[in-house]
């Protein structure tokens, strides 16, 4: 698995298409259960990036019956652990519980930097899709003081997991710190796929950090957001999840965002470098889309939407 999350550099890069067939290549050589299902995943996360949410379907239900597989406890610790992995990451792309597995059951002390460091993004991002940030904030924290600056990429995960954490607890400023330092590692790295996949759970901090309309990075991390915004939405519905309103647009999904987490007309403005009225008039679309009539409404759409979600595969064992 280490050499899947090495070699994807294609993906991590916003190279979508060189990815495909980077894994298509991996995936063909590989012999082994753990690699197959560690591809099985990644071949996941770049249909869903690539906005192709019926070849995601086909993907994750490929992977589902491997993930069960890998579960059983009468495997190897290295098996069960790629596993348990495994589902984490397809929980973090689905924005849904999948298996019941214990948050913390993997092990990690003697893993390699790589997945160690994985695995404590996995892991915080399932605190903050449980409406934790809190705790997504200790997680992600512990993990970057562990990682250093031994793994770039890993760094601009956890650095953004504390900035959609840290933003989640009402505190922008400090939010903002923890994104200007991924933005300039990412610059160093190349590295921009951390920005799409987290852009629901960063409540507009790009826009509140970036010259959307300038800065040519951020225009590109844009049209990947629209792309991703497409295959994540399909995917869940295709798995019969709770509608978070497919037909929404990234704008309004913030504005909805930040209604759950229980922002004012006045700090979204800000926060999305738009007026109050524009703002106004994004949050009554999505209140349209979605069938609610107020914030009420909205906040409880949100919980049912990500924070409760769902998807439950059967265990084969």
């Amino acid at each position: 698995m280490s050499e899947v999350l090495e070699e994807n550099k294609d993906y991590q890069q916003g190279r979508l298409e060189d990815a495909k067939l980077r894994l298509s290549a991996m995936f063909a050589d590989a012999d082994d259960f753990a690699g197959r299902l560690s591809l099985l995943v990644s071949r996941l996360a770049v249909f869903v990036a690539s906005g192709e949410c019926d070849a995601a379907y086909e993907a994750l239900m490929k992977a589902l019956p491997v993930c069960s597989r890998a579960l059983d406890r009468e495997n190897s610790l290295w098996t069960q652990r790629v596993g348990i992995i495994s589902v984490m990451s397809i929980e973090t792309i689905l924005s849904a519980s999948v298996f019941d597995i214990p948050l913390i059951d993997a092990g990690v002390d003697d893993l390699p930097i790589e997945l160690k460091a994985h695995y404590g993004y996995l892991l915080a991002q399932r605190y903050i899709r449980m409406g934790n940030p809190a705790q997504a904030e200790g997680v992600a924290y512990a993990f970057l003081n562990i990682v250093g600056n031994s793994h770039p990429r890993s760094q601009v995960e956890l650095l953004l997991t504390m900035a959609c954490a840290t933003v989640m607890t009402g505190r922008v400023d400090e939010a903002s710190t923890w994104f200007n330092r991924a933005w300039e590692l990412s610059d160093i790295t190349g590295v921009v796929m951390p920005f799409v996949e987290l852009n629901y759970a960063m409540l507009g901090l790009q826009r509140r950090c970036l010259d959307m309309r300038q800065d040519e990075r951020a225009k590109r991390i844009a049209t990947l957001v629209r792309r991703y915004h497409k295959g994540w939405f399909g995917l869940r519905q295709r798995c019969n999840l709770y509608d978070a309103g497919h037909s929404l647009t990234p704008l309004e999904m913030y504005t909805l965002m930040l209604v759950a987490y229980g922002w004012r007309n006045k700090e979204m403005a800000t926060q999305l470098r738009i007026s109050e009225n524009t703002v106004k008039h994004y949050l009554s679309n999505a209140y349209t889309k979605i069938g609610v009539h107020d914030r009420a409404g909205a906040r409880e759409h949100i919980d049912a939407s990500i924070h409760n979600a769902e998807f439950r595969y059967p265990r084969t064992t």
